[in-house]
């Protein structure tokens, strides 16, 4: 059997890993909750359990002579999804039971959420027992053990219930791809929902990490920034339950990998493989989310040497960014029927506008909506900042994360702008298109969230979350990292830092949660 050696500079991460576990033990000492010893024992023998695992995947990774980021993200991401899955409790995730009623719904052939005529609002016809997939829903508090009862919950497909589905309702039901693969095999394999619904968590994870491997895998530079990115606890989330901001995350990194595999690949020409290629993920890029459809433009970085002749460049340009936003147009027609209703909802007090009637305010008084979006900046850029890097997870931002996350991270990714290939990648024109992009997507996220969740009444815009900034963030860092930083460590070197980082936030980040929820 192979010896396997600890070096002096592997010294560091595994003592910050066994301190993470101790803070870990200690933090789920002092909680408040109350549970037994059994439990605690097997929480403890699990967490020893992954930090042991934890020291000798480290090993591992920092004995190789090499690492490429891609068969780390392979390395690593499918076992925080994996944990992160295990441990937050179904329908906690961000409006995971929504989703979850989006998604089974589109399994059925029902694309379009239906309104009823009466209430005014979107309501989901389903059958019953999918409702009962969440602890919490029929017990009231939640406990692991709990799960059991599920168990024994089955879907009764000859009744229907009607489920108001109003968050989710005018969603495209090509972002929940993955979600409807999982309903429909696992269907096959059980008729109980909790067991379908962790199945779909399964599926979505291996497809969100296939894409994410691709992408990382084609992009010319910047390998480490997406790594991180990809491993970050709020992104894990997004993969690890269900949620189409997984596949959203993905396919925005995989356009602008495959945009930028163009652009400054030296072997690589823009002919009509490569036009169709982008026009596909274009168009799924602009259906996730009609705020992440300026992303294309960043086809218009593609420099003119790249095509045949001029006629292809315009020819290929303009098919890439019409046709991705003729197809949102056509969507967003019959997908708007559900948001044209002036339903009102209680929140926080204030009575929410209807859809028209604050469109009409943003067009009455463009001055004043515009003051209204820097006030929302200047108080709530701290807690999109802290969402985004770190983590709050979970339904309502119920797990914070403290500091380990946010250090770590700031750590991994000054050292991913070490890659020289950033510093000379762009040009004037082309840093100017994505500043653009990245500053009308931002407007398109505050203005969509007045829209259709923000109250009128408020001085500020409501609803915003860091983590809708995070398809995006990929660009901002490339801009960023024109920084001049100078390092002896190599990629790979990198690579490595960054996995062991996402180690020890991974402990940490279950840890948190299961503080959370005992």
């Amino acid at each position: 059997m192979k010896k396997i050696n600890i070096p002096r500079t592997l010294l560091i991460p595994i003592i910050i890993l066994l301190i993470t576990f101790f803070v870990s033990i200690y933090t789920l000492y002092t909680s408040n909750y109350v549970v037994s010893t059994n439990t605690l024992l097997g929480i403890l023998i699990g967490l020893l359990l992954f930090t042991v695992i934890g020291i000798f995947v480290i090993i591992k990774i920092h004995n190789k002579k090499e690492i490429k980021p891609e068969k780390a993200l392979l390395f690593i991401l499918p076992i925080f999804c994996i944990l992160v899955s295990a441990t937050i409790p179904m329908g906690k995730a961000h409006d995971e039971t929504m989703h979850w009623y989006k998604a089974f719904e589109i399994s059925r052939g029902q694309f379009m959420t239906p309104i009823d005529e009466e209430e005014k609002i979107s309501v989901a016809i389903l059958p019953e027992g999918v409702q009962n997939i969440s602890v919490e829903r029929s017990k009231g508090v939640f406990k692991y053990v709990d799960y059991l009862s599920l168990l024994d919950e089955k879907i009764d497909y000859s009744k229907e219930v009607g489920i108001a589905n109003q968050n989710s309702a005018a969603y495209c039901f090509i972002q929940y791809i993955p979600e409807v693969i999982g309903i429909l095999i696992g269907q096959i394999l059980t008729q109980t929902p909790i067991l379908i619904a962790y199945f779909v968590r399964f599926v979505n994870m291996i497809i969100c990490t296939v894409i994410m491997y691709f992408a990382i895998k084609k992009i010319p530079f910047g390998k480490n920034i997406l790594l991180v990115l990809s491993i970050i606890p709020i992104a894990i989330e997004g993969f690890g339950t269900i949620s189409p901001d997984g596949l959203t995350l993905a396919i925005c990194s995989l356009f602008i990998s495959y945009t930028l595999y163009i652009a400054f690949d030296k072997n690589k020409m823009c002919g009509t493989r490569e036009t169709t290629i982008l026009t596909i993920i274009g168009i799924i890029v602009s259906l996730c989310k009609i705020v992440y459809m300026p992303l294309i433009f960043l086809c218009l970085i593609i420099p003119k040497e790249k095509f045949k002749d001029k006629k292809e460049r315009i020819s290929s340009l303009a098919t890439i960014i019409s046709l991705g936003v003729i197809v949102n147009l056509i969507w967003l027609v019959f997908g708007s029927l559900t948001l044209l209703y002036t339903n009102t909802n209680t929140y926080l007090g204030t009575q929410q506008s209807g859809t028209m009637i604050k469109v009409m305010a943003i067009l009455s008084n463009p001055i004043g909506y515009i003051q209204k979006l820097f006030y929302t900046i200047g108080i709530k850029s701290n807690q999109y900042f802290l969402s985004l890097f770190g983590g709050q997870l979970e339904w309502n931002e119920t797990i914070k994360l403290n500091i380990i996350p946010y250090v770590l991270c700031a750590i991994s990714l000054i050292a991913s702008f070490t890659d020289e290939n950033l510093k000379i990648a762009f040009k004037k024109y082309q840093k100017m298109i994505i500043l653009l992009i990245i500053v009308v997507i931002s407007l398109l996220i505050f203005t969509s969230l007045f829209i259709q969740w923000s109250s009128n009444d408020l001085l500020y815009i409501d609803g915003v979350q860091g983590r809708y900034f995070l398809p995006i963030l990929p660009l901002a860092l490339f801009l960023i990292a024109g920084l001049k930083i100078k390092t002896n460590y190599t990629n790979s070197d990198i690579t490595k830092l960054i996995c062991i980082s996402g180690i020890i936030v991974q402990l940490y980040t279950i840890t948190m949660i299961l503080a959370d929820h005992l």
